[in-house]
């Protein structure tokens, strides 16, 4: 009997094992490392937005696990950075504290969010702008 009872034990234990435990391709990648191409740019003055389609010209930015980002432009290396990225916690007074996770390039911080495999940065706050990448590969 105890052999029977173990035996379910350890079946119930293994069941609860693989289905408790997801798969790394279902979870969303929430990583900037990876390919980014460029769908458009808003300007938070005026509202325009420019594509690659209105500007004649393709964006990739490669973000790579060495921290260096490579931008391209119509597929040619156009320029390469260092990137780190950072959650910055704001205590406003009187208010509930809260973090922004931004992405730091040559002393500038942008706020970014990564959401269904659309990167966007969004300089909004200080009145510059926002842009909107999708990502293409890991």
């Amino acid at each position: 009997m105890k052999s029977l009872q173990t035996k379910s034990i350890l079946f119930i234990l293994l069941l609860f094992i693989l289905f408790a435990c997801k798969k790394d391709e279902d979870q969303p990648n929430n990583s900037i490392v990876g390919i980014w191409g460029w769908i458009e740019t808003t300007n938070s003055w005026t509202g325009i937005k420019n594509t690659p389609e209105t500007e004649g010209y393709t964006q990739t930015s490669i973000f790579k696990s060495d921290n260096t980002i490579e931008y391209y432009k119509d597929n040619e290396l156009a320029s390469t950075k260092a990137y780190q990225v950072k959650e910055i916690k704001h205590v406003p007074q009187n208010t509930d504290s809260y973090s922004v996770t931004v992405l730091e390039i040559d002393e500038t911080e942008i706020p970014f969010t990564i959401q269904n495999d659309t990167l966007t940065l969004s300089q909004a706050h200080v009145d510059g702008p926002t842009n909107v990448y999708v990502r293409t590969s890991n």
